[in-house]
């Protein structure tokens, strides 16, 4: 963490995000962003997009009612170089408070919210966990999940078979359970308690029918309609479908699976509030919160200040 030009505010590094944020910390600070949202301490609008040709520049904004309030600013434009920037200030003065640049603090904001999903929606002991994506948000949903429950071993999959090695090899090495790759979506699935998609696919990457009756199932990739990493089976099938924002679900175009399907959407918050019952097909729709990563920053920055 720096200063600039002798700014009286921090400026939050990857490598630090990275190097000291604790999963556990995050996912109680993402536990209660999502029921402060639930109970309009949150105010967390749909994201807002601005084309500019070959890509465009999106902005989340939020407000933690009488703390803080923030954004994070990125684009789509695939350049290689390209970096988020989160910046949250403080909601009495209206002076900065800290600011991160680099794409860690939204990873990490996103698997922390899906950590406070799965310790709502995971059965309890040991699990057997399927995980369909090798890229940084499947990574990171791991990171999440081990901060609340128990794994007794991860099968792997993903289209390209000497990335699913590396990444498995690279996971099994990092963490005391067994990563194991795998050379099918369905073997990666078959049996599994907890079930990740995290792909950019944009058609189905498993078969609903592949799943035991009583499994849930995070999925992070595409979720519109035309452009989905399910079937809308799925969530015809599911006793419960959940998602971190109603308002984000609501405000695709086009729209989401889930508005066309026409299935009652649960928000997360009262999951929190009121677990369910670890039975049938539970579903989690992450779309991302508004408002989570200024907040998960300066939580964070307020940490890394106390060392």
């Amino acid at each position: 963490m720096r200063t600039t030009n002798g700014l009286p505010f921090p400026v939050v590094t990857d490598r630090e995000v990275r190097e000291h944020l604790r999963a556990e910390e995050a996912v109680a600070w993402m536990r209660e962003a999502v029921l402060a949202a639930g109970q309009g301490r949150l105010l967390a609008p749909p994201r807002l997009s601005g084309p500019l040709g070959g890509g465009a520049l999106v902005a989340t904004a939020g407000s933690m009612l009488g703390q803080s309030y923030g954004y994070r600013i990125y684009d789509t434009l695939g350049l290689p170089a390209s970096e988020q920037v989160v910046v949250v200030h403080d909601a009495t003065t209206g002076a900065v408070r800290a600011i991160a640049v680099g794409s860690e603090i939204g990873l990490r904001r996103t698997a922390a919210i899906g950590g406070a999903a799965h310790d709502a929606l995971a059965p309890g002991g040991a699990l057997t966990v399927g995980v369909i994506g090798s890229g940084d948000q499947a990574q990171g949903q791991l990171w999440a999940l081990r901060a609340v429950r128990d794994i007794a071993e991860v099968r792997l999959f993903s289209r390209t078979a000497a990335r699913r090695e590396a990444v498995a090899k690279t996971l099994d090495i990092a963490y005391p359970f067994p990563v194991q790759a795998v050379t099918s979506p369905q073997q990666a699935v078959d049996r599994a308690d907890v079930v990740i998609l995290a792909t950019n696919s944009g058609t189905p990457v498993i078969r609903t029918d592949w799943l035991q009756d009583d499994v849930y199932l995070a999925t992070l990739g595409p979720k519109q309609v035309g452009r989905a990493e399910y079937d809308e089976d799925l969530l015809r099938r599911a006793r419960l479908v959940t998602t971190d924002s109603i308002a984000q679900l609501n405000g695709y175009d086009p729209p989401a699976v889930a508005a066309q399907s026409g299935v009652d959407v649960t928000p997360l918050s009262e999951c929190i509030t009121a677990p369910p019952r670890p039975e049938g097909l539970r579903v989690y729709l992450s779309v991302g919160l508004s408002g989570t990563e200024p907040y998960l920053l300066d939580q964070f920055a307020r940490t890394l200040a106390g060392h």
